[in-house]
């Protein structure tokens, strides 16, 4: 048996295609570490149960929690 996985996940970045110079990026992501980018306000939070890729047919909504 897989081991249980527990996790909590957000997605602040994503691509077309893989960067075609990521030494550049982890640079860049590096010397903005520290920036403040302003501030996102969520409507809910999901519990879902997946598979590690979150494949569409495998996610299950457990609970949703109305934060508004």
């Amino acid at each position: 048996m897989r081991y249980r996985s527990v996790t909590v996940h957000m997605t602040l970045m994503r691509f077309r295609r893989p960067p075609s110079a990521l030494p550049l990026l982890t640079d860049l992501l590096q010397a903005h570490r520290n920036v403040h980018f302003g501030q996102t306000t969520f409507a809910s939070l999901q519990v879902v149960k997946n598979d590690w890729c979150m494949r569409t047919e495998k996610v299950k909504v457990l609970a949703e929690h109305r934060l508004l």
